[in-house]
């Protein structure tokens, strides 16, 4: 091997060397960053909530609409409020108000740490109001065109966006239609036909 050739191994070596430090750098960087980040995870799902009423053990089940926020990430955040998003390109955002004598939902602003959830809930026919049934395009692309989202927004002005869970639209469906009885499978299967 000459010289020449040896020059241009080290050469080749020291590139390769140098490429792999700038990519260590960058991926520590991103890693070290990615812990400062705030992760909200919104489910928003039908639901019936079972009570036990006295020694005679009455059941009594009402239907709620919950919505569930998660903190996924390390750093803490303060939830302002929780909305609706619709549209594709002109988004209209309509807040959704809570009722506070509900002691069982969380109140708004809620400071939420590392793994902790809070759960909202409201009845159906308020979830249903006729501000939102408004926006719910039904026909036959039901399925493929429903752009109403659940929106939250923080304190540091992160919004973190979710759809809506299929029986929620189809609780949405079933209302726009004036059907009542009708449970929401059924309405899922409707919207998907």
């Amino acid at each position: 091997m000459s010289n020449e050739e040896l020059n241009i191994v080290i050469a080749i070596a020291s590139i390769f060397t140098a490429i792999g430090t700038i990519s260590a750098v960058i991926v520590s960087l991103y890693l070290a960053r990615g812990d400062k980040r705030i992760n909200l995870e919104i489910i928003g799902q039908l639901g019936t909530e079972f009570t036990l009423f006295g020694i005679s053990r009455d059941i009594d089940s009402i239907d709620l609409v919950y919505f569930t926020v998660t903190n996924l990430g390390k750093r803490s955040a303060v939830i302002n409020l929780i909305e609706f998003q619709i549209g594709l390109f002109k988004k209209i955002h309509l807040m959704i108000i809570f009722d506070p004598l509900d002691l069982l939902s969380t109140k708004l602003p809620h400071k939420l740490n590392d793994g902790e959830q809070v759960i909202f809930r409201m009845k159906p026919e308020d979830f249903c109001n006729e501000t939102i049934l408004k926006y719910v395009r039904v026909g036959k692309w039901i399925s493929k065109f429903n752009f109403i989202r659940i929106c939250v927004r923080t304190t540091s002005k992160n919004i973190f966006t979710s759809k809506l869970d299929k029986n929620l639209l189809g609780l949405l469906i079933n209302h726009k239609l004036g059907i009542t009885g009708v449970s929401t499978a059924s309405a899922s299967s409707m919207q998907s036909k």
